[in-house]
């Protein structure tokens, strides 16, 4: 049923575990694991033959792990529990009927005692199922006032501990008991009411216990914000109000499985944007209701990594448990509140208050505090940097002047840190000067932003143009506030796109994948676990320690290059699939597995997609082929045979597999334009190389010439409309109008030479400082080649690249302006527009 996951199982459980108790050794013959997360995949593979065993019309089974429910008529019922018992010990499941439970209405409880006399069932109006309950008002009722009753208790109790342990406390509250409650109150009618009676207990014992005050009104209603708009999260009752509602608006889709999926996204979509509007008048509210101090406080609590702290569990491990004293003075902090037993005075003299405390040099914590922020975020740095250095002395002036009187002109200036290669090419230096600042202080302007932008201007005022000048370098200072903010808020849009394409995988490209179901960006782990693709890696060894581009193009293959930010062929051609769908609204065939369809796209659109993605790596793996006559002084004869060699039977390897994956399709039309897809690739891939060859060849005869046509025809046949004719494929075997398919492939077009020319644009800019007109690989044939021919300088290629990427990713928005609206369209629109940055 499950092949994989039967190896694992086998290689688990074949032989009993050893259970080392008091020096004795006991061997777990029966059951799993505990805690194995392959336990419940196995269990319910397990107990599906059993449950298609007793399948009867009329009865609807529901299974979670070894608890069954059915509902039905009360005969139907009794024979499928009768069935239960008999088959049930074949497949290993035992039946306890004192343990089973019959919920059945007042008006059928002498009908269910006749039909289940002598099963030892217990017959009731209602009971506990699954955490909730299921029955009559009455039994309900009794339900929810055990459950009052349980959590007043609990909260009682976690008020006295919160006296002594106030984080631990906190956090048992919003990640424990708020949760249950959350349960609760999403699948019991009318719970929300009745966690009104428990409000008392929170407000006079239990928050009294954890902050150290009791809060005022207005507090009470700011602290059940949640803790990104300045709240401590903790749930008033009121916050509880709908929750059963939208539960059952979110589940009543699963009534039909075929539609489930896209009315369930319309459901959460249509319920997140209430609650957000619910969220947004009651955030106005509370503000309007706190005087300026404590609101200015709020806007600070709301601010990006000021909330970090609490959200944090109290592990003892990493220094994140606080005693009673830090935790309660940081809420009092949070929210402006005057902290409780502090001196008078200052150990430096001066009279002690808080503003004075977050900057008072006496103790060295605000030199810690600053170090720390500085060596993290070297360490950081360590990762996608190059010769990262703490504390660099700035080279000493002989005589040079600057324009600005605020620039310093010391012998000893130094900086917090030295990084090559983070804005630009990787021998490009830039220098990072850390600034603590604290918001609170007078001399602080209140309006955040204008508060970061007066800090950044200060150090940029006192080192930038001698850094500029003197070190030929970049400058970038990273600027914190006390409170909590992280140093992306201080820099510049176009700085923080930069630094989040080496620290995050794109947002776009993740709801991308999430959109269609296909975690592109871990393609790579398909070709490790392959058992082809693990043969051809103990040939590829072989030119391990030689400099063959093979191996740069395997390395990519499996670990994709960090600042890649492009959507793969797959990923694309998938979404386009969708958007297709949703434009038709076509009904895919089910009857079968290979007929699955899962996020609205249909498994041979997949398999497809694959090919696609197949042919594009089998035709980079030709592209490392070596010329023997031109740039081969690095390479020892023999290693160049080889891996030529082996760059083409791979290459050849992954072709052959695209030809018979188009064949398995059974689609004469899929293989048709696969085929052609295959071909011309092939023509352009060829004359690609006609233009990479510098010195003429005896047998090849050149009949191209580095020009615009020629580098747009070589484009399109390489990419285009081998791409094109993927996207028309994966539409014609799930019965996309003519029409459609024709729209689609043309939009694939214009998409498809929009990320072309981004990622021809990127490649420009990883390049090393070196001259444009001795650029080889992958650029000695390209756009950049010929503008430097033409007498270009950099900046200048540079510019006309991107003004013609940003005008063909207008035309890309423009021609999915045509398309319906939907979420896929919404997604690539995103993705799209997000590169225009």
């Amino acid at each position: 049923m499950c092949p994989s996951l039967s190896t694992a199982l086998t290689n688990s459980y074949t032989q009993p575990s050893s259970l080392f108790v008091n020096n004795q050794t006991l061997y777990s013959k029966e059951g799993t694991t505990q805690g194995d997360p392959l336990a419940m995949a196995m269990y319910g593979i397990a107990i599906l033959p059993l449950i298609k065993a007793i399948e009867k019309s009329g009865v609807t089974q529901k299974w979670y792990a070894d608890d069954g429910s059915v509902s039905g008529d009360l005969n139907s019922i009794k024979d499928l529990f009768d069935e239960l018992q008999d088959i049930g010990p074949a497949f290993g499941y035992y039946v306890n009927p004192p343990k089973c439970q019959l919920i059945v209405k007042d008006r059928h409880k002498t009908k269910a005692e006749t039909v289940f006399t002598g099963t030892n069932v217990e017959i009731v109006s209602g009971t506990r199922v699954l955490g909730s309950h299921i029955g009559d008002e009455n039994t309900c009722t009794e339900y929810r006032d055990q459950c009052v009753k349980t959590y007043t208790a609990q909260l009682q109790k976690l008020s006295r501990f919160a006296k002594t342990s106030p984080q631990n406390a906190y956090a048992c509250l919003t990640k424990g008991v708020q949760s249950k409650m959350t349960f609760l109150s999403r699948t019991t009618p009318n719970m929300a009411q009745a966690f009104q009676n428990i409000e008392e207990t929170v407000q006079n014992d239990l928050l009294p216990s954890i902050t150290g005050f009791i809060p005022k009104k207005e507090e009470l209603e700011l602290f059940s914000l949640p803790l990104r708009q300045g709240g401590l999260n903790i749930i008033l009752p009121d916050d509880r109000n709908g929750d059963y509602e939208w539960s059952i608006a979110v589940s009543n889709p699963l009534i039909k499985p075929e539609t489930a999926e896209n009315v369930q996204q319309q459901v959460i979509a249509s319920i997140n944007s209430e609650k957000k509007i619910i969220l947004d008048h009651k955030k106005a509210t509370v503000q309007n209701a706190l005087d300026e101090e404590l609101k200015y406080a709020t806007q600070l609590a709301s601010e990006k990594g000021s909330s970090n702290w609490l959200n944090a569990i109290p592990l003892k491990k990493y220094n994140f448990d606080l005693t009673k004293r830090e935790f309660r003075d940081g809420i009092s902090l949070r929210y402006a509140r005057p902290l409780t037993n502090t001196p008078s005075l200052c150990p430096c003299g001066k009279n002690f208050s808080t503003t004075h405390a977050l900057h008072c040099p006496k103790g060295g914590y605000t030199q810690i505090r600053h170090n720390e922020i500085r060596d993290t975020f070297a360490n950081i740095m360590k990762e996608v940097c190059f010769d990262v250095e703490i504390e660099p002395h700035l080279q000493k002036l002989d005589g040079e002047t600057f324009s600005s009187n605020s620039t310093t002109t010391e012998d000893e200036a130094r900086l917090d840190i030295k990084a090559n290669g983070l804005w630009e090419s990787r021998f490009s230096r830039t220098f990072f000067d850390v600034k603590v600042f604290n918001p609170l202080a007078k001399s602080c302007p209140r309006i955040l932003n204008d508060a970061y932008k007066y800090h950044e201007s200060l150090k940029k005022n006192k080192y930038e143009q001698r850094i500029i000048d003197v070190e030929h370098s970049s400058f970038t200072p990273l600027v914190f506030a006390c409170t909590g903010v992280t140093m992306l808020r201080t820099f510049s849009r176009r700085n923080y796109s930069l630094i989040r394409r080496h620290f995050l995988h794109s947002d776009q490209l993740k709801k991308a994948e999430l959109e269609v179901g296909y975690a592109a960006s871990f393609l790579g782990l398909k070709y490790i676990i392959s058992e082809e693709f693990s043969t051809i890696a103990t040939y590829v060894r072989q030119i391990v320690q030689t400099k063959h581009p093979l191996l740069g193009a395997i390395r990519n293959l499996l670990a994709p290059n960090k600042d890649s930010e492009t959507p793969t062929p797959s990923l694309l051609i998938l979404l386009l699939c969708k958007i297709a769908r949703e434009m038709e609204n076509v009904d895919f065939d089910c009857s079968s597995k290979s007929h699955l369809v899962e996020s609205g796209i249909h498994q041979c659109q997949r398999d497809i997609a694959e090919l696609a993605e197949m042919m594009f790596v089998g035709f980079s793996i030709h592209s490392t082929i070596q010329d023997f006559k031109r740039g081969t002084a690095d390479y020892h004869a023999k290693d160049l045979v080889t891996g030529n060699k082996l760059a083409v039977l791979v290459g050849d390897f992954i072709l052959a597999k695209v030809s018979k994956g188009a064949a398995d399709s059974d689609s004469a039309d899929v293989v048709s334009e696969v085929s052609k897809a295959v071909v011309e690739a092939s023509e352009g891939n060829y004359l690609k190389r006609q233009l990479e060859s510098k010195e003429p060849h005896a047998h090849i005869k050149c009949s191209i010439s580095l020009s615009e046509e020629s580098l747009q025809k070589i484009q399109n046949l390489r990419v285009v409309y081998p791409f094109a004719r993927f996207v028309k494929s994966a539409l014609i075997v799930t019965g996309h109008s003519q029409e459609a398919i024709e729209r689609v492939s043309n939009l694939s077009k214009t998409m498809i030479r929009c990320f072309e020319n981004i990622r021809e644009l990127n490649e420009y800019r990883n390049l090393q400082k070196s001259e444009v007109s001795t650029l080889s690989g992958s650029l000695s044939w390209s756009l950049p080649e010929y503008l430097s021919n033409a007498g270009h300088s950099r900046p200048q290629i540079e510019d006309i690249i991107e003004a013609k990427c940003r005008k063909q990713i207008e035309f890309t928005c423009q021609a999915l302006s045509t398309f319906p609206n939907c979420s896929s369209r919404s997604i690539m629109y995103e993705l799209v527009d997000s590169y225009r940055e």
